[in-house]
């Protein structure tokens, strides 16, 4: 909400909740009679009230702006990272992987194009992964990616792609989907690392 509003907010309840019950008390709703229709416990009583009203909605504008403080500062502490997310552009996925060799590098290429527009939404490796796989689900892919789902719980995955010198460790996938490709065209069987 505009914080504007917020400053507002305020004088409008105190209208509706002060002024309005005020007027009633003494009359002037109600034709504008000289004699009161209420007594002076009951306007003792009804401000008390109100001024418990008045206390809540200062508490409640009181949370509000710490609130937009707090807003506003992590905004000014990431400048970087929301204009990273507003400016991402629109992308296509890579279409679903067959396991062919003729679609591979196009694949794999996709996939590289895809991580390097959106480093926000990819920031471990396991995500990477694991997105890059979701995309093996035809043919031999998908037995590769069973195989590689497979092979990652094991110790000889983390040494290999966690644990990698690699720069960028998620070449290490794109290398053996390439190598499993090459292998299955020869023999028809897709293998991981």
């Amino acid at each position: 909400m505009d914080p504007l509003l917020y400053a507002l907010l305020p004088f409008y309840y105190l209208e509706k909740i002060v002024f309005f019950p005020l007027c009633m008390m003494v009359g002037a709703r109600s034709g504008g009679t000289s004699k009161p229709g209420w007594t002076l416990e009951q306007a003792f009583s009804q401000i008390q009230q109100l001024l418990g009203m008045v206390a809540e909605m200062q508490q409640i504008v009181i949370q509000q702006e710490q609130m937009i403080t707090q807003l506003q500062a992590q905004s000014t502490a990431n400048p970087l990272a929301n204009s990273s997310m507003a400016c991402s552009p629109k992308m296509a996925t890579p279409p679903l992987y067959d396991g062919s060799m003729a679609t591979c590098e196009a694949f794999i290429n996709a996939c590289r194009l895809y991580i390097s527009a959106k480093p926000h939404e990819f920031t471990t490796l396991q995500t990477k992964i694991t997105w890059v796989l979701g995309f093996m689900q035809l043919g031999m892919a998908q037995l590769f990616q069973d195989q590689f789902m497979g092979y990652m719980n094991m110790p000889v995955y983390r040494i290999q792609y966690l644990e990698s010198n690699e720069p960028n460790p998620i070449e290490l996938l794109y290398a053996d989907i390439y190598k499993a490709t090459v292998e299955m065209s020869g023999n028809g069987e897709m293998t991981t690392t």
